[in-house]
């Protein structure tokens, strides 16, 4: 660079105009030619604001010194126009705000605006005035394009048939944010039931820029879930990022070849296997739980957390049975470790926020517990598959040797297994501690709690448990025979149990709404013949599964705020499908329903027969 000082001595009054230097630079980006850069500083004491790319720098009153230099280095174009952009953004031009609006017109005002910028920045008055216009039309289309797409969306949806939704008695859609202030000031789910009570069965709504459709008919469901699920993809990116952490590429994310691989492995296992090891495993944690909470609280009269402890219970018969860790082991590694992510998981559901607190603890401890989780379950998998190479009669006492069998036939004589591989099995893992411990601690809870507070409804399924178990007690006596517990035939007849359980299900909707995302355009129809109507959902929605909207709706369930098992004894009047989808429906249903069901209506009963629970004053 060469450097030619020449020393002046000027007296300025305008303001500093960092619009100025965006106006400078994109005008010579755009033509390509080399930057030149003036700066004034004072030769007082120096006062200046700042320095961001190149730009002009002036003070208000001061003798100045003007020193050019010719910049011959290359320009990093993207950086120079995103700081000058904001230097742009952060200021204004101080000839056009010293003008009056009441003695001039805007002809007048538009003419000294050009006038200003030319002579401020040394352009003629045809090139001030293109630039002028290339950013007011920039920031025209920018605060324009959000509103023209919300209307856009609502003719779509409104030309096929599908209600979108505007003005409600909560509050407007507004373009962009959509029903977001609404969902602020009420709880989503029952807000979106009530919506489906007084627009039908779909309607569509946009929320932060993207559209949803909520559907709550069981022949709608039929369809996206059954019929023409080819259409539809999982709502990965919305409605599942908060436990992606747990999830990763498992049966729950995957989709076509890789979820059709896995569903495969898992499906004989989950069928056969799990229900022979389920009974036992969940003898053995409601003994560790009578022990440890129930029997000190009945001598003590303390009060006990249902919920937390029933929680602790299923992950204890979950991990017993896919990993065979102990009870000790689990509580400590799973409960430490595992508990607080789906606690976390949770809480981002409804403070999305909280994914982007880098600067707060939480997030840190969040990540190091997802670490931790991880390095925990791949150690696990890696030191079953060594044993198992060096093992010279395989034994297959957990669903993680069973899973390792199929790697087995994909890896024959590997004795390592791939990292790849390694990272699957984990999520798959993860998948399974998820769906098999939250739901069913959660349909427990729920049932205990009604059950509380009917007595003889209470005192049928305590007769119902006498009448399997017999003199079974699940507390220290293990002097009764397990065998006839162990029974499936026998396990079948807690058919009062199940019914509380599906029941408390259908009422308190543990995932009131599950996400589908549609990858081509779809045409539903509700009903039949001339009454028949049709709808349409374009490619890129998110389809909003209404569990909850569909269980609690009276025309298929009556007086549906009751509680009331006795809806899913009715031999003769089956249920009609898809109107209870609790654990979904179609292809893509849980395999771990059976599981879960079997384990719960288990402790249920047997809680049920030894111990008199109460809701604890106040």
């Amino acid at each position: 660079s060469k450097h030619t000082p020449t020393t002046t001595t000027t007296t300025t009054t305008s303001t500093t105009l960092s619009f100025e230097a965006f106006i400078i630079d994109l005008v010579n980006l755009w033509s390509s030619q080399d930057l030149s850069v003036r700066v004034r500083a004072p030769t007082a004491t120096p006062q200046p604001r700042f320095v961001v790319g190149t730009m002009k720098i002036q003070t208000t009153k001061t003798t100045t010194t003007t020193t050019t230099t010719t910049n011959t280095r290359p320009q990093c174009r993207l950086g120079k126009c995103l700081s000058l952009l904001l230097l742009a953004l952060s200021s204004s031009t101080s000839t056009v705000m010293a003008m009056d609006p009441t003695t001039v017109d805007d002809a007048a005002a538009q003419s000294a605006l050009v006038a200003a910028v030319a002579t401020a920045l040394g352009l003629e008055h045809h090139q001030a005035l293109l630039a002028l216009r290339i950013i007011f039309t920039i920031i025209t289309v920018w605060t324009l394009a959000p509103l023209v797409a919300h209307y856009r969306r609502g003719w779509q949806l409104a030309t096929g048939g599908t209600p979108f939704l505007q003005s409600q008695p909560e509050g407007w859609s507004w373009p962009f944010l959509g029903q977001a202030l609404n969902y602020l000031k009420y709880r989503p789910w029952d807000l979106m039931m009530k919506w489906h009570r007084v627009h039908g069965p779909i309607y569509g709504f946009e929320l932060f820029g993207n559209m949803y459709v909520s559907v709550s008919s069981p022949e709608l469901l039929k369809q996206v879930l059954q019929s023409k699920i080819a259409a539809v993809k999982k709502d990965v990116a919305n409605t599942m990022k908060p436990f992606l952490v747990i999830l990763g590429t498992g049966i729950v994310t995957s989709e076509d070849d890789s979820w059709m691989k896995q569903r495969l492995k898992m499906s004989m296992p989950l069928r056969r296997d799990v229900l022979e090891w389920i009974p036992s495993q969940t003898i053995k944690a409601i003994q560790r739980l009578c022990e440890t909470k129930l029997e000190p609280a009945c001598q003590n009269g303390a009060a006990v957390p249902v919920g937390s402890s029933l929680r602790h219970l299923t992950l204890q018969v979950i991990s017993a049975t896919f990993l065979s860790l102990t009870a000790e082991e689990s509580d400590s590694t799973f409960a430490g470790l595992y508990l607080p992510i789906v606690d976390e998981s949770n809480r981002r559901v409804w403070h999305p926020y909280r994914g982007f607190c880098f600067f707060m603890p939480f997030f840190w401890k969040h990540l190091w517990y997802v670490f931790r989780l991880n390095r925990y379950v791949s150690h696990l998998i890696r030191v079953r598959w060594q044993e198992r190479r060096q093992a010279e009669v395989l034994e297959y006492k957990d669903i993680l040797d069973r899973l390792l069998q199929v790697y087995e036939t994909e890896f024959p004589g590997e004795t390592v297994l791939p990292e790849a591989a390694v990272k699957q099995f984990r999520d798959e893992m993860k998948t399974f501690m998820l769906a098999g411990h939250e739901t069913s601690a959660a349909m427990m809870t729920w049932a205990l709690y009604e059950l509380m507070g009917n007595d003889s409804l209470r005192q049928e399924v305590i007769d119902e448990a006498q009448t399997v178990f017999g003199s079974y007690d699940s507390g220290n006596d293990t002097t009764p025979s397990q065998n006839r517990v162990l029974q499936a035939e026998n396990l079948s007849n807690l058919a009062l149990s199940e019914s509380c359980l599906k029941e408390s299900l259908r009422k308190y909707s543990v995932v009131p709404i599950v996400g589908r995302r549609t990858i081509h355009d779809m045409h539903l129809t509700d009903g039949e013949g001339a009454d028949a109507k049709q709808y349409y959902v374009p490619q890129g929605c998110s389809v909003m599964i209404n569990i909850q909207s569909i269980h609690m709706d009276p025309n298929i369930w009556p007086n549906p705020t009751q509680f009331n098992p006795k809806r899913f004894m009715d031999r003769e009047k089956p249920l009609e499908p898809f109107t209870f989808v609790p654990f979904i429906a179609g292809p893509r249903n849980c395999l771990g329903q059976h599981l879960a069901l079997l384990e719960s209506k288990i402790v249920v009963s047997l809680l049920l027969k030894k111990y008199n629970f109460s809701l604890p004053k106040g």
